[in-house]
């Protein structure tokens, strides 16, 4: 499961497999991976600001080694079979890691960009 969200003018994408508490029970694995070591990057856009610089990589280090993230060990595929046949991927999921800030400021007064720019 893929989240991007916006914290202030940075962008926090997060790969992760977690459900909601309600939803264990209806949880089907159909095989393939999961993301077993999940490293979270934060990009802020615009002029640098010194909170978000101090906030986000203490809040995200400290998070992907608590107790919270270890929740997710339990949806590992280890020795588990897709329900419609395909092989699973054997994979444990450990706790994450917080890879760095990037602030990017940009090189026209623009607030969007089109697909073209970002190639």
């Amino acid at each position: 499961m893929r989240r991007a969200f916006w914290i202030g003018r940075a962008m926090v994408l997060l790969v992760a497999a977690s459900l909601p508490v309600a939803a264990q029970n209806n949880l089907t694995y159909y095989g393939g991976p999961v993301v077993s070591n999940a490293q979270i990057v934060t990009v802020s856009w615009g002029p640098a600001d010194s909170t978000m610089q101090s906030v986000l990589p203490n809040f995200f280090g400290a998070i992907t080694k608590s107790p919270y993230w270890n929740i997710l060990s339990e949806y590992s595929t280890t020795g588990r079979t897709g329900t419609d046949g395909q092989p699973g991927s054997n994979q444990t999921i450990f706790q994450g890691s917080f890879v760095n800030f990037y602030q990017i400021t940009p090189s026209t007064g623009g607030t969007t960009l089109s697909d073209a720019q970002i190639g």
